[in-house]
């Protein structure tokens, strides 16, 4: 598996322009005003309510995360030489909520623990794994089930962006740092390094 050919920092980019975009002051007046006016991709600006608009979006940031996590703990994996059997358990499809919480423990508590127990989303940050679990429990399963967002202010819907991005953050923080070990210990840079420092830098949107 080459490092260039994982669109990581394409799944990242399009999480952050929905996420700068909904914390711009006027974000309520533009959607209200006109939704074509909003920065989505092409699929979306057929889309003419609010409601689906941001369905169709958090659809979108849920499966560019999963697919953004597989991805770069991959390579993680494979960069270390660690089996990477355990990433079966991140193809359930967390659909229905029995299997969202194994994938919920799998992939926010097991697969970081294999590197480091300090990794582990529930011992960083317990409030966003709680969060994280509430949302895979009442949202995510019934966005996948034909559901929609009925009623849904932007406050709301900004905190689900929010939750996200502290996903992004808690994610690149340690693969990032598991990057600088490996160059550490073998004393020579890892190829394709500086790309992925792009992809996990804190500071890749500014």
């Amino acid at each position: 598996m080459e490092i260039l050919n994982i669109p990581l920092i394409n799944l990242r980019f399009e999480f952050f322009t929905y996420y700068d975009a909904f914390h711009k002051e006027n974000i309520e007046e533009v959607i209200d005003k006109n939704i074509r006016l909003f920065n989505v991709p092409f699929c979306l600006l057929s889309i003419q309510n609010k409601e689906t608009l941001f369905t169709s979006i958090l659809q979108r940031v849920i499966l560019g995360f999963e697919a953004f996590y597989t991805g770069a703990v991959s390579e993680v994996f494979i960069m270390k030489g660690t089996d990477i059997e355990t990433l079966r358990s991140l193809k359930q499809d967390p659909k229905h909520w029995s299997k969202a919480k194994s994938y919920c423990h799998a992939a926010f508590v097991k697969i970081p623990s294999q590197l480091n127990e300090d990794y582990r989303l529930d011992k960083s940050n317990r409030r966003l794994y709680d969060e994280v679990r509430r949302f895979y429990r009442d949202v995510r399963n019934q966005l996948f089930h034909g559901c929609q967002f009925r009623k849904i202010e932007i406050g709301e819907f900004k905190n689900f962006l929010t939750m996200y991005k502290g996903l992004y953050d808690w994610l690149c923080d340690w693969v990032q740092l598991e990057y600088e070990v490996v160059a550490k210990n073998t004393g020579s840079p890892i190829p394709g390094n500086d790309i992925m420092k792009s992809i996990f830098s804190k500071d890749f949107i500014s």
